[in-house]
């Protein structure tokens, strides 16, 4: 991870602004789950984001979700998060149908979410202080062994009401690692083109760990 780091600070010096609109951020997270009987799963996730080159802390991010399955390969998921960023705090709730296939050591997923964000601070710029959003994701998981997974993902993120279609856009790739039973830990890399503002589009390079403990 620290080489990952290094090699992407060391292309990039700036922040991301309509001169230099490309930026390395940092998302470090904690993460727990806890399955209820056969059909309902708790989650809970901490996590602190960096911006400019992993400079500047941008802020933290709490969640609190539930899962209930429908079938065997279908369940619904519903979240609640609270952003606590520099400008002010976000209120965001979602809402949305999960899938999944195994098939040999593969396992293909998809999650359709649709989001409803609410600043709870004053900002002139912006009319409304709600914004709402669709999300799709399409993954694909390969198992190299009982502890190794690899996978990959792309998700595009729309805006109701927006000007464009997609307001940005995220190519993940992974790693997760089982350290011992209940213990995940997961390095990843986001390739993330922003298309949300109005003079100019944005590119960011995320650096991600997450570590997930399972309650069974």
């Amino acid at each position: 991870m620290a080489l990952l780091l290094n090699a992407g600070m060391g292309e990039i010096h700036a922040q991301a602004t309509k001169a230099d609109p490309v930026d390395v951020q940092g998302w470090m997270s904690l993460g727990l789950n806890h399955n209820i009987g056969k059909k309902w799963k708790l989650e809970m996730d901490v996590q602190s984001r960096y911006f400019n080159n992993i400079q500047n802390y941008s802020g933290t991010y709490l969640s609190a979700g539930v899962q209930r399955k429908l079938s065997k390969h279908f369940d619904l998921t519903g979240e609640y998060r609270l952003a606590m960023v520099q400008q002010g705090n976000y209120n965001r709730f979602s809402g949305g149908l999960l899938c999944d296939y195994k098939w040999k050591n593969w396992e293909l997923g998809g999650r359709a979410l649709i989001l409803n964000q609410i600043q709870d601070f004053d900002d002139a710029a912006r009319p409304d202080q709600s914004e709402g959003y669709w999300r799709v994701r399409v993954q694909a998981k390969y198992k190299i062994n009982k502890r190794l997974d690899v996978y990959a993902s792309v998700e595009p993120i729309m805006k109701f009401g927006a000007d464009f279609v997609v307001d940005n856009w995220r190519d993940e790739f992974g790693v997760k690692w089982q350290i011992k039973k209940g213990l995940k830990l997961n390095p990843y890399f986001i390739y993330r083109p922003d298309y949300g503002k109005a003079s100019y589009n944005r590119l960011f390079y995320i650096y991600g760990l997450q570590l997930d403990y399972s309650i069974r």
